[in-house]
């Protein structure tokens, strides 16, 4: 342990340097690290509801869920599609990768709803929102 110390003390220098060359590599990964405090473990969602107080579940089912499923299947990075229809309601549920762009996810699943809006209107259905 002697011969450590006074080796150290023999070479000071380069003990200080490698102490400052660490200091800042320690501070430098201490800024770049990404730490969340409560990190989410729920998968980016994008939920798209559509209303027609007058239809059946089954004319949701036919007429809204199904077109809309069926238009955002290939969207990108995505996982799972779960759905249900019920009296003029139809509430499609988009769970995307956790490597995916949350924004980009959402920008996609707008642009299906309104290509899929489009061609409801298109097949002249009245009194069709969507959230």
């Amino acid at each position: 342990m002697k011969a450590l110390i006074r080796t150290l003390l023999e070479y000071r220098a380069i003990v200080l340097i490698v102490f400052v060359v660490s200091l800042e590599v320690g501070v430098y990964a201490f800024i770049k690290l990404d730490i969340e405090a409560y990190p989410d473990p729920s998968p980016p969602l994008v939920e798209i509801i559509t209303q027609n107080p007058s239809w059946s579940a089954e004319e949701m089912e036919q007429q809204v869920t199904v077109p809309v499923e069926a238009t955002l299947n290939g969207t990108p990075h995505l996982d799972q599609v779960r759905s249900i229809s019920i009296f003029g309601l139809s509430d499609v549920k988009l769970y995307f990768n956790f490597d995916s762009d949350y924004f980009r996810d959402k920008q996609e699943a707008g642009m299906a709803k309104s290509v899929t809006a489009g061609a409801a209107e298109g097949r002249a259905i009245a009194g069709l929102s969507a959230d």
